[in-house]
């Protein structure tokens, strides 16, 4: 992937947000129908204003008809502020902390959950008990005893409940699962599905950022992947019957940490400073990558200090990182109406694509090869022999997060919700799967888990059987 496509050269912060909303602007026109209508505007809480909350959140301003954002919850001042500035929300809902905004009951149809994966379980229930409508980021939780008392809170409330996976929303997949659902291929036999992480983006986030210790967060398959396992029991409309698993942290270690670097534990202390791929000066301070995670500010002097004395500057051969940087997983689904088929998932730290799915399926009437990083789907049917490619999107240029899949998922919420008080809940149940369905992926990759620290094939519904007794 060119550097240059996916890294913010802007040094403003207010240059850095016209260029974010540009954007949003260009991502959620993809993804939105003809006949899309909201009648009433949906009002909004989030809860945590990162770089998740503020992503969905941009759509108030795009469309202000459909969403507005009436108050924040944020730990970060600095966070706090410039989103509380940037939605012009009313002071007396502006917080700190998620559990004073609770406790004013109801004051918004929605709530957007995008705090750290760890923190989702509390705020996930105080919310489902007062009957709003959620937006919960992925993954639900961090074990299953909470996923699942999150599960039955959402059910119990009877309202809208998206979880971040957003992987099927995207023009991308969609296209995919509509060829597939058209038969014109015939069965699925076998599904080879590659998350290429990229390499700069693992070490922001995996070595040295929020995701880096499972203890702190959780392992790397269900940070990274639990949509990508949505994705393909999506496609093939099939329970996972069993799966086996492998992988480690191979690369991001200290013995692996070239010689010429010597005993430089930060990156502006280094001889390679300017050569190393990793590098912090390369990645933040020239390249300005995800800057906004550095110094929400956006400013210069911000980002230089927070290279200088935060994680981000420290050297990625010389953290305490432990999460996988290299995972196979290998499923195969209960038996369909005609075959039993199997899948591949590859989760790859060192990639030059960024986040941008590699995709094989082969069927028993044809195969389809697809990359996100060009935008194109190949698709060869064996009886009439021809092969033709298609470009999803509407432009040659993707745009937006996850190859459009953030504006698609948060669309689709928007107008479930909207059916939802208008009475219209099978409408509702179009757009949003039920909660039930997220949680049965994210039981999956628990068991993938368990398999690869067990080295062990692992009947899935015998491993979901017997945890699920554990929570009862």
């Amino acid at each position: 992937m060119n550097f240059q496509k996916v890294l913010n050269p802007l040094f403003r912060n207010s240059d850095r947000d016209a260029r974010k909303i540009q954007e949003t602007q260009d991502a959620l026109k993809a993804v939105m129908m003809d006949d899309d209508n909201v009648q009433e505007t949906v009002t909004a809480v989030v809860v945590g204003a990162g770089s998740r909350g503020r992503g969905y959140a941009d759509v108030a301003k795009v469309k202000p008809s459909w969403m507005k954002i009436i108050g924040v919850a944020e730990p970060n001042d600095e966070k706090r502020n410039l989103f509380a500035t940037a939605h012009n929300i009313s002071p007396e809902n502006i917080f700190d902390d998620w559990r004073p905004l609770a406790a004013k009951g109801k004051i918004a149809d929605v709530v957007f959950i995008c705090t750290l994966d760890d923190q989702h379980y509390e705020p996930a229930i105080a919310f489902a008990s007062l009957k709003y409508h959620i937006f919960l980021e992925k993954p639900m939780s961090i074990n299953i005893e909470e996923c699942a008392k999150i599960t039955d809170a959402l059910e119990k409330a009877g309202t809208v409940c998206a979880v971040g996976h957003v992987l099927r929303y995207s023009p991308f997949h969609r296209k995919i699962k509509e060829i597939l659902d058209t038969k014109e291929l015939g069965e699925i036999l076998n599904i080879q599905h590659v998350e290429p992480v990229g390499w700069y983006h693992f070490a922001h986030s995996y070595v040295r950022g929020n995701w880096h210790k499972e203890r702190n967060s959780t392992f790397s398959l269900m940070a990274k992947c639990c949509h990508d396992v949505d994705l393909l029991r999506w496609w093939t409309g099939l329970p996972f019957a069993k799966v086996s698993s492998f992988g480690s942290l191979t690369w991001f270690k200290q013995e692996n940490k070239p010689k010429e670097a010597g005993d430089a534990k930060k990156c502006l202390d280094c001889k390679l400073q300017d050569t190393c791929p990793y590098s912090a000066k390369t990645v933040y301070l020239k390249n300005r990558w995800h800057t906004s995670v550095l110094a929400p500010s956006g400013k210069l002097t911000d980002i230089e200090d927070a290279v200088k004395s935060g994680p981000y500057g420290r050297c990625v051969y010389e953290m305490d990182n432990d999460v996988c940087d290299n995972q196979v997983v290998n499923i195969q689904f209960e038996k369909g109406d005609h075959t039993t088929p199997t899948a591949t998932l590859t989760m790859i730290a060192t990639s030059n694509a960024l986040c941008e799915r590699k995709v094989r399926i082969w069927c028993s009437n044809g195969d389809i090869e697809a990359d996100e990083e060009n935008a194109k789907i190949k698709i060869t049917n064996f009886s009439t022999r021809q092969t033709r490619s298609i470009n999803p999107y509407n432009s040659t240029q993707v745009v937006g997060g996850h190859g459009g899949s953030d504006m698609g998922i948060t669309r689709a919420f928007i107008l479930a919700v909207d059916a939802y008080k208008r009475g219209d809940r099978s409408t509702a149940q179009k757009y949003i799967p039920p909660i039930r369905e997220s949680f049965t992926s994210h039981l999956f990759v628990f068991a993938a888990e368990h398999a690869r620290h067990t080295s062990s094939v692992v009947d899935v519904q015998e491993y979901i059987e017997k945890h699920m007794q554990s929570t009862t």
